[in-house]
């Protein structure tokens, strides 16, 4: 598996994950001015419940990828659809326990935990109920994504995603001209989701034709891949609770509206992770596959992984804190601007820390330890939920922000000691890094200052080109310049 490859994967793997961005750029002004902050602030939770259930399989979706790539490695393409349709039985099942936990919590959510209105609350309890519906379709199809990015047919993998990102954030809009009740929106949800599924089993067939020739179940499978995804089951439960939480909290707390002001800088922060998810969903299966194959082609993507990671988000990070205030502006007016400034800007430092701490996440669960991940969130889990409830009662939304930057900020240092136990990351013990770490550091402080717009601009200049011009000379090899010459011009 050479790195042309991964260059291709990756290129394929961000133009779909961009393409739904596009879409949600266009689509949030309009659903907001139809929907009122309100409910728009309903429909955050509603992208957060599809959002939580598409990772909380059960580890399996993940545990899929890692054995069918293992398989691959070994050469065992015969013992494949065994695997596959023994995994989707088990994430079929897992979908449908969602589905029913969805029933049950639902009237707890819409009456108890948020502060809906009276004359709302049964609408919106429907529309939690069909929800629930939507998540073993969401579970199954994500499985299924599981397959083809093992299999490495991003390019079909890209193709999928511009459907699920299209009845996502154009979806709502096909409702609006309607009405503005939520249920039409759900129900939208709920049948392009189902043909979203069908399109992936039908690529799936195609990949792996012998999935055709019949449906068998090994229960020996079971057991082995329940083994195996046991820790990766505490990381999706615990993971979408840490991310998503927020947003329930300041519904209970404070109100739906502050809803819409924290959620939406989330959703555009939460797209620059198309970045590192685009390398690291490459990444994954190449990192079990070559384990068997080339360990020293692991530890050298590894490091890799990083650098590129840094060079790719940086810029972008540093643009959306310096202008911030102003894109809020100009995309949807006085009131975002207002109120999410600071959320957008501490919000992106922490996707900042959370791009990078991707490659040692994905690498302890490729060499088969996905406990520490698993244990590290569970000691994180606390500490967080007590540090968001304060700081959200002492300073609202901005609080539950820079709760979400120091929680990024532990857990990326601490996957980074954990997996340096296995590679050595020799970058760092070059005396060039410290004096990059501490001038990104010096750039950022600078970016939250709040200049004129183009004091911003000219101050940004510079610091790009500085940023460009020290990470080409001194922070990639010549293969790597090499590679991002390839990457550019696929």
């Amino acid at each position: 598996m050479g790195g042309g490859l991964l260059a291709r994967n990756t290129v394929l793997n961000f133009i779909g994950l961009s393409a739904p961005i596009l879409v949600a750029i266009i689509s949030i002004p309009k659903m907001v001015s139809g929907l009122g902050t309100e409910r728009f602030g309903i429909l955050t939770i509603a992208w957060g419940i599809i959002g939580y259930f598409g990772i909380i399989d059960f580890g399996l979706g993940r545990a899929l990828t890692h054995r069918v790539a293992e398989y691959i490695g070994k050469g065992l393409d015969e013992e494949i659809p065994t695997l596959v349709w023994t995994s989707m039985f088990l994430i079929l099942i897992m979908g449908l326990f969602g589905a029913v936990l969805m029933f049950f919590i639902a009237p707890w959510i819409v009456k108890d935990l948020l502060k809906i209105t009276k004359d709302l609350q049964n609408e919106i309890l429907v529309s939690f109920y069909l929800l629930g519906a939507l998540i073993p379709i969401v579970i199954v199809t994500t499985g299924l994504r599981g397959i083809l990015e093992a299999k490495q047919r991003f390019d079909l993998l890209t193709a999928g995603r511009i459907p699920m990102g299209l009845v996502t954030y154009a979806g709502p809009l096909l409702a609006l001209p309607f009405s503005i009740s939520f249920i039409p929106i759900v129900v939208i949800f709920l049948v392009g989701r189902f043909f979203v599924l069908l399109i992936h089993l039908a690529m799936c067939l195609h990949v792996i034709p012998a999935l055709r020739h019949g449906i068998s179940v090994n229960m020996s499978i079971v057991q082995s891949m329940l083994r195996f995804g046991g820790w990766l089951t505490v990381t999706g439960i615990v993971n979408p609770i840490m991310i998503y939480m927020d947003r329930f909290v300041i519904g209970s707390l404070i109100s739906l509206t502050a809803v819409s002001y924290f959620a939406t800088p989330l959703e555009v922060v939460n797209k620059v992770a198309i970045i590192p998810a685009s390398l690291v969903a490459v990444l994954f299966p190449a990192f079990t596959t070559s384990l068997e194959i080339d360990p020293n082609f692991t530890t050298l993507w590894f490091k890799r992984g990083i650098k590129f990671i840094f060079i790719s988000t940086f810029p972008i990070i540093i643009t959306i804190i310096t202008f911030a205030h102003e894109g809020l502006y100009f995309w949807l007016g006085t009131d975002f601007a207002k109120n999410s400034t600071v959320v957008l800007q501490s919000l992106a430092l922490a996707f900042f820390f959370n791009c990078l701490a991707q490659i040692p996440f994905i690498f302890l669960q490729s060499v088969g330890r996905p406990d520490l991940p698993a244990k590290l969130l569970l000691i994180e889990l606390p500490i967080y939920i007590v540090l968001m409830l304060v700081l959200i009662r002492r300073f609202g939304i901005e609080g539950a922000a820079i709760a979400g930057l120091g929680r990024y900020m532990l857990d990326t240092t601490f996957l980074f000691y954990i997996a340096n136990r296995y590679v050595k990351i020799s970058i760092f013990h070059d005396r060039r890094y410290p004096k990059i770490i501490i001038g990104t550091i010096i750039f950022i402080i600078i970016s939250f200052l709040p200049f004129v717009p183009l004091l911003k601009f000219a101050i940004l200049f510079v610091t790009l080109s500085l940023f460009i011009l020290v990470s080409w000379r001194c922070m990639l090899t010549g293969e790597e310049r090499t590679l991002i010459g390839d990457i550019s011009n696929k």
